[in-house]
């Protein structure tokens, strides 16, 4: 589900900054799913219009606090010089012909520490040349008549957010790919082999990867693979890594400890605040997975002698499915109970 923006009536987002500043480049349609939670990642798709000069731009993307208490008309005219709360992204336009309209899009990650409010999302436009200058002190236009106005213009989106701190974490897999010589096809000849011991295994290779919104997994995480045959039912399948010899029946992804920098507030009751100093600590943090962190991982799956019997005899024209599935038992509760986003089925082919 999307913003929806009436076609009737301007789509052009709300601009906050003079006409003067900057020509005449404007962005319209902004536009985003619903859904804004801290530690997840979020699109936002714009609609970037030129006036008659070519140029070299840079877009940036942040969030504006909004208090919904207050009327949204009359609380545009806060909005210039209210501060921006979170820097979320950048977006190289490059070079923007003259009169050239440019669909662009951005996908950023909403840091765990933002504080759940209401916002307006904002889409700030500038030169790359100033972009790319160190930052030099905010001056006032009337005081200082002699000085150069800045390039950047911001415009807002014509709709507000809340975003909601979730307790729990998303947990996705990202990705899931077989590798072989006939794609999704599988046959005896085409297999590679794996002898371990008396017994030599055909395999299927398989590349995935695992990720986390929203929150931190702090739990071992297992992921689970099964061979699924048409009229045989389903075959869990074991695996190797790549470097290693030793089969294994369970894949768990376990929490790895590191010490992070934390910051201590000293306020107290009996200090004066000119006396308050925070300082930061040493703490020990594990987790299996954190918000922005994509585990990736190269197997090779095992096909034993069952699953290898059921595949020569289910019909040619029938498919069989590999599932990956991370989070199988649901033993790791998730954010609104969103396990859709834990499996992927891949169509395996078998040739005789």
């Amino acid at each position: 589900m999307k913003h929806q923006i009436n076609k009737g009536m301007i789509a052009t987002a709300l601009i906050a900054a003079s006409a003067a500043s900057y020509g005449q480049v404007t962005v319209q349609s902004i536009d985003a799913a619903a859904g804004w939670y801290t530690g997840m990642s979020q699109q936002v798709e714009f609609v970037l219009v030129n006036d008659d000069q070519p140029r070299d731009l840079i877009a940036r993307f942040g969030l504006k606090f909004y208090d919904p208490g207050f009327p949204l008309i009359e609380y545009q005219a806060e909005l210039e010089s209210a501060g921006i709360e979170e820097w979320l992204g950048t977006v190289e336009v490059g070079g923007l012909q003259p009169h050239e309209h440019r669909q662009l899009s951005s996908r950023f990650q909403l840091p765990l520490a933002l504080r759940p409010d209401h916002y307006f999302l904002v889409v700030s436009v500038l030169d790359r040349a100033e972009y790319e200058q160190e930052p030099v002190a905010e001056v006032i236009e009337d005081e200082l008549p002699d000085v150069a106005v800045s390039s950047e213009r911001t415009f807002f989106a014509d709709w507000s957010l809340q975003l909601i701190k979730p307790d729990l974490p998303n947990i996705k897999l990202d990705e899931a790919r077989l590798f072989g010589a006939n794609g999704y096809n599988f046959s005896l000849e085409s297999s590679s082999f794996i002898e371990l011991g008396d017994e030599a295994y055909p395999t299927l290779r398989l590349n995935f990867s695992v990720s986390t919104e929203a929150e931190l997994v702090v739990e071992p995480l297992d992921v689970a693979f099964q061979l699924t045959i048409p009229n045989y039912g389903s075959f869990p399948l074991r695996y190797v890594f790549a470097d290693s010899e030793q089969i294994q029946s369970e894949f768990w992804i376990e929490p790895e400890c590191s010490q992070v920098e934390v910051l201590v507030s000293n306020e107290s009751a009996g200090m004066e605040w000119e006396e308050i100093e925070d300082e930061t600590q040493l703490v020990t943090q594990c987790y299996a997975l954190q918000p922005g962190q994509v585990k990736t991982y190269d197997l090779n799956l095992l096909v034993d002698a069952a699953a290898m019997q059921a595949l020569q005899q289910m019909p040619e024209t029938a498919i069989a499915q590999l599932e990956v599935t991370v989070n199988p038992e649901g033993r790791i509760e998730e954010w609104q109970g969103q396990l859709s986003d834990n499996q992927a089925s891949l169509p395996l082919l078998y040739i005789r």
